[in-house]
């Protein structure tokens, strides 16, 4: 786990804790913290966000500079290379690229830039990456623009990644073995819209679990679809089986809903 206060006239203090077989906590070695512990890296630098993937994790800097470290068996540090490291490392090809957004799956990592366009690395054997195939790649690669409006938003789950648009639309692309995708078919290598509800509404967020993804209107009616197996989908004990286009959550008790969800594993 990765803890980045964000407080006014501070300097980042980057907390990690957690287990660190792989490095991802930068501590320097491979042991696990049951307590937060300071990441002596990045003192006196700027954070905006950070993100963490099943065995790495990333961090964009104020400067808009991304580091990653952990893991990089997959490609997912970006730092031209397949091996992991214990410490940080500053994303070179990335350096002249204004980033606004820095998103973790499982093994692959990536960007949303300032200008709209998304950058994918790591693993790729799902078609997460958004490239057209099901290569993994070790350094950034810009996905070809899919989009009629602006690219505002990404998420990354499992082996599937997402995207969101100014106008309320969600792309999808990746592993669809529990309808994760948001339609029906198999896994799919380049970015395609989700189907059935979420095109009748305008989507102002989303999120990507491990093998599910929901996703919240402008009118703070909530949606989800993928894998229900324990339930994450909110719309009761079954289906068990894939549940491949959005569902809409009964929201019990609920009056008021702020426009923001995360979801889980």
């Amino acid at each position: 786990m990765i803890s980045v206060p964000k407080l006014p006239g501070r300097n980042l203090t980057l907390l990690t804790f957690g287990y660190g077989k792989n490095g991802q906590l930068a501590h320097g070695g491979r042991e696990s913290s049951f307590y937060p512990r300071r990441v002596d890296y990045f003192e006196g630098k700027w954070a905006i966000e950070g993100a963490c993937g099943d065995w790495h994790t990333a961090l964009l800097t104020a400067s808009r500079q991304v580091y990653a470290w952990g893991s990089g068996r997959n490609g997912q540090l970006g730092n031209n290379e397949w091996v992991g490291s214990l410490t940080p490392v500053r994303i070179e090809s990335l350096a002249a690229v204004p980033v606004r957004q820095v998103v973790c799956g499982a093994i692959h990592t990536m960007v949303l830039a300032e200008d709209g366009n998304i950058y994918s690395w790591g693993g790729g054997k799902d078609g997460q990456l958004g490239h057209g195939d099901k290569e993994s790649l070790r350094v950034p690669q810009m996905i070809q623009p899919f989009a009629e409006d602006p690219i505002v938003a990404v998420s990354a789950g499992q082996g599937f990644s997402a995207a969101l648009t100014e106008f309320g639309r969600v792309y999808t692309w990746g592993c669809n073995i529990e309808g994760q995708l948001g339609r029906p078919g198999g896994d799919e290598t380049n970015p395609g819209i989700v189907h059935g509800l979420l095109e009748e509404v305008t989507v102002v967020e989303m999120s990507c679990g491990g093998e599910h993804m929901a996703g919240v209107s402008e009118t703070g009616a909530v949606y989800c679809w993928g894998s229900n197996i324990q339930g994450q989908l909110g719309i009761g004990p079954g289906p068990a089986d894939a549940v491949s286009e959005p569902r809409e959550v009964a929201l019990e008790g609920a009056s008021t809903l702020q426009h923001a969800l995360s979801a889980g594993v």
